[in-house]
Parts: structure tokens; sequence; C-alpha cells
């Protein structure tokens, strides 16, 4: 194949694979995004094979991340500096692409008939790796293209969003190498079957679990401001922020939690006496408990949290954000980088809290998670594991404007739910505010830009799964089948 339609072929795998994720949200593409990547690199030499993956994984991740440019236009940063990002992060993640396509390649000339289950594998160690490398940045990981598609994740219950990842990568082989080669390798649609039928048996599991509609649960609202960004530090809006929330809760019902957005408040809590002692009197008035996302300064340490108020006005319980946001809460390689760029916030940089904090509501154990930290499984995991008995994220997506973004970041929550079996409930200042079941189904689901409220019944859980129990078991195990794989060819050779 000529060298310029392998190009092209690899082009529309990335394209094919950025549409499966929102906005576009054509998650059946997934299915066969990878298909003409491995048409592309059929016969090619290594370094060949290498440089169509990445080009494949570039394209498709400047087709999901686009975002981050209007983010920076909107903060002030030159559209080049946003621009030079999308392709650099882009250009991180599609190394991955292209060692996943190097691999595929050697292990077809060598194991064809392993091909699948090792390459597969390897997406899976490589989608792992890419969690926790330089800080961790799992964002558009192929799994999260199928949240709207909840009966066929719930594999993630044993295996984490991995397993779904593994099913997908493992389908695209499936169909490519079966139109090459005009024949089907059964062990390869065994294990194929086998993962869809866990998932079935997940599903039926979870559907008898599913509480019935006149369940009692936490009564719970959520409030959804729709501050403007680049309002909420300004001194000039303070007193226009909290009319919006005071007119949010003079219009709620009774209910047992009230929870808010992330950085609700325009001060620093409890270092503002002024804005503590006005959030003191609405909770007093409203008669019931408030999570309530602030910022906060600890001596010489500022955290972004999450405050749990009693009825009584009195703070009972506080939750740090562990993993920050680069760029927006801390700058990255600061030395290197921080003479050309600063923190976006207005706020100035962050600092890291605590693992394993639960929040204790009356009626039950609450496991928070502030913005970015729904990206990361191990969060919500070990809040779970901890006795969370109910997930909340609270966030600030008003940094991304009406991009992709939002829903993006909302997607990942449903696979949260899944792998933990927990209802989670989400509060976003701008949207999508949200309520999702322990089945992944989304039951709520505000509309971005909206300023409004939502009640919901919060159903609680004791119940652990695998994942919960047993963590990233699957990804090692499929780390060590990829390396295994290497390791007994180069013995053979």
């Amino acid at each position: 194949m000529k060298t310029r339609y392998a190009i092209l072929l690899s082009l529309a795998s990335g394209s094919l694979y950025f549409l499966a994720f929102p906005k576009w949200n054509f998650g059946f593409l997934a299915w066969v995004a990878l298909i003409p990547l491995l048409i592309a690199a059929y016969g090619k030499s290594s370094r060949q094979v290498f440089a169509l993956g990445f080009f494949a994984g570039w394209a498709a991740l400047c087709g999901v991340l686009y975002w981050i440019t209007p983010t920076f236009q909107a903060a002030g940063v030159s559209t080049a500096l946003g621009l030079l990002s999308v392709a650099l992060l882009a250009g991180y993640i599609a190394l991955y692409f292209g060692a996943f396509a190097c691999f595929y390649n050697f292990v077809a000339g060598r194991f064809p008939q392993f091909a699948l289950i090792l390459a597969s594998a390897a997406w899976v160690a490589l989608e792992w790796a890419r969690n926790y490398l330089f800080g961790g940045f799992p964002w558009g990981s192929l799994a999260y293209s199928q949240w709207q598609y909840w009966p066929l994740i719930q594999i993630s219950e044993f295996t984490g969003f991995y397993g779904v990842s593994f099913i997908l990568c493992a389908v695209n082989i499936f169909l490519y190498e079966s139109a090459a080669s005009r024949q089907i390798r059964r062990h390869n649609f065994g294990l194929i079957c086998t993962f869809l039928a866990l998932n079935l048996w997940a599903f039926q599991g979870e559907k008898s679990h599913a509480p019935s509609p006149e369940a009692l649960g936490v009564k719970t609202i959520v409030l959804q401001g729709n501050i403007d960004q680049y309002q909420k530090w300004n001194d000039e809006y303070v007193e226009s922020i909290l009319d919006v929330y005071e007119s949010l809760l003079k219009s709620v019902p009774s209910t047992d939690l009230i929870i808010w957005p992330e950085t609700a408040l325009p001060g620093w809590i409890p270092n503002d006496p002024k804005i503590l002692a006005w959030a003191q009197e609405r909770v007093r008035k409203s008669g019931t408990y408030h999570l309530i996302g602030a910022v906060t300064e600890d001596g010489a340490s500022n955290y972004n949290s999450a405050f749990l108020f009693s009825p009584d006005g009195n703070i009972v319980g506080r939750y740090d954000k562990m993993h920050l946001v680069p760029f927006g809460e801390f700058v990255p390689a600061k030395t290197l980088l921080g003479r050309w760029i600063s923190v976006l916030n207005d706020l100035g940089g962050f600092n890291g809290g605590r693992p394993g904090q639960i929040l204790e509501h009356p009626q039950a154990k609450i496991g928070a998670g502030i913005c970015y930290e729904s990206v990361f499984p191990e969060i919500a995991r070990a809040q779970v594991k901890s006795g969370a008995e109910i997930l909340v994220n609270i966030t600030n997506d008003g940094w991304y404007l009406d991009t992709a973004a939002p829903e993006q970041h909302f997607a990942m929550n449903v696979f949260r739910s899944v792998e933990n079996r927990r209802t989670l409930v989400r509060a976003a200042n701008t949207g999508i505010s949200g309520l999702i079941a322990p089945s992944g189904k989304v039951l709520e689901r505000t509309g971005l830009g909206e300023r409004t409220f939502f009640e919901a019944r919060v159903v609680k859980r004791k119940d652990l799964h695998l994942f919960t129990r047993a963590g990233d078991w699957f990804p090692i195990l499929c780390a060590i089948m990829a390396l295994a794989g290497l390791f007994i060819k180069r013995k053979m050779t």
C-alpha cells in the first residue's frame, strides 16, 4: 500500500475515534475505529507502523481535546499557546497508540493465533500506564466512548473501565482479522463471547439489585448556579453570586442534603468571616445538611475543598481535593514551564489533600470527589472501600465554556458508578449536573448553561464488588500477558 493511502487510513482511524466521544457521541464507531489503522500498518516496517499509530492517535486526541484551546483563550492565554498545548498533549498520548500498533504487528507476525488477546491486553496495559504516568491523564480512553450504552459497560464492576476497553479493542481486531483472512478463529470468537457473557451476567445481576421507584433514599437537592467562571473571583460580583444561591435556596423543598458545586462560595472558608456567616445563616434557615464547595487556607497551604455543614450551621466535615488539575490548579514542571505559563485560576496554586477522606452524613457515608478527580477510578474506589455508601462529584466546568469538555467530563462519572455500584450525584456550576444509578444509567441530567436545581432520592449501598476490592488486577494481568508475549517470543527466536 502506498504511503499516502496508509496515512489517509491512519487519519480515518483517528477521526472515527474522536467522533465516538462527546459532543459527537457516535459511540458505535469505537467498535471499528482501529480497523483502518490495522489495515494501514499491514506489511510496514516497525518505524512506519509506529508513525502510523502515532498519527492516528494524534488526530484522535486533537479531536477529543480541542476544547483546551478555547479554554486558554478565555483565560487570556494566547491562541498559539492553546493550540501548541493541544498538539503536545495529543502527541504524548499518541505515543501509546504508536506503541500499540507496533506491538500488534509484532505479535501478529509471530503469534497470529494469539495476536488478538495479546494486543488487546497491550492496549489495556497502555491505558493503565497512562492513568498513572506523569500524574496521569486517562481522558479519552477508549471505554469512555461507551458511556451512553450502559448495558454494555457492566463488566466494569469486575475489571474497571479497562474491561470495556479490552472488549472494544478485541472486537476491532477480530473484525479486521476475520475480513483479512476470511476465516474466524474460534478461540478469539469464544474469548469475545465470554467477555460479553460476563457483561450480560453483571447486567442481569445489577437489574436484580435495582431499587423499586418507591425505595427510600437520602432526599437530596442539587444546585446549579451557572456562575460565569470569570466573575466568580471578581469582588464586584460577590453580592450577585450570593443572591443567585439565595434565590435557588428559597425555591427548594424540605430535604436531607443540599449539594452545591465546586467553589460555589466566592470567598475563603472559614477564613472569610462575612462569607462564612452568610453561608451559616442560609444553612440554619434551611434546617438541613449542606455540602458546599469552597476554597480554604490552612496554614501555609491552600485547598480546594468540600465542606459539610450541619443544620445548626457548624462545619462537621471537610474533604480536600487530592488530584489537582494541571495548569488550572498547579503548573507541572514549574521550574521549566513557570516562565511562560501561570496557573489559570485567579487564586494561585493549590495543595493536594489526604487520601481516604469520608464525610459523615447521618443517613449515609459520602465519598466526595472534586472536579477532575472523577477521571481517576482509584480515588472513588478508595472511598468506597473505606465505607462510602454514595458518591458525590462537585465540579466547576465553567472553564470549558460550551465545548465538548463538560459532557466528556460527565461521561466518566458513569463508569465510577458502575465500577463501585454506587449512586453518584453530580453538582456542576454551569452543568452538567446529574444523578447516575449504580448500573450507569443516567437518571437525572441538567442542561449546560442552566441556572436550576433538581431533587433526587439517593439510594445508598454497602456491598463491595470485585473492582472495589481488588483494584487494578485486570490491567496488571494484561500488562503481564503483554510482556510475557514479548519475552517468550524472544526466547523462541
